[in-house]
């Protein structure tokens, strides 16, 4: 099993957000945060520089993609006290569209649906 292991500012935040906005799983035990096949290990470190990280998953409909749209909202609704360092922007081009995900240390998580096969895409 290969772990990727990226420091950042925030390791409980950080867990949080992809346990809860992507629906990654936190294993206790060995500390990984796993969705799929990847596997990361957070460490937190107080100053740290955060390499640019770009990462892009598939989904395989707008609904899916709706549903991440809809956890991050909540999630920023609920962290609403605290100092918002999370961001959301969108992307459209010619053969798909989704949703780029800021984290706190400023690493972005790509969602994206294929135009291609979509039947209700003009309701986007």
């Amino acid at each position: 099993m290969n772990t990727m292991i990226l420091y950042g500012s925030d390791k409980a935040r950080m867990i949080h957000f992809l346990n809860e906005v992507l629906d990654f799983e936190w294993n206790q035990e060995t500390d990984l945060v796993s969705f799929s096949n990847y596997h990361f290990k957070f460490l937190e470190k107080s100053n740290h520089s955060v390499s640019k990280l770009d990462l892009f998953f598939w989904l395989n409909s707008k609904e899916e993609l709706d549903e991440v749209i809809s956890k991050f909202n909540f999630y920023i609704y609920r962290i609403q006290d605290r100092r918002v360092l999370e961001q959301i922007d969108f992307f459209d081009n010619q053969d798909y569209f989704g949703v780029a995900l800021t984290d706190l240390d400023g690493r972005v998580w790509n969602y994206g649906v294929r135009k291609e096969g979509l039947k209700n895409h003009e309701n986007h």
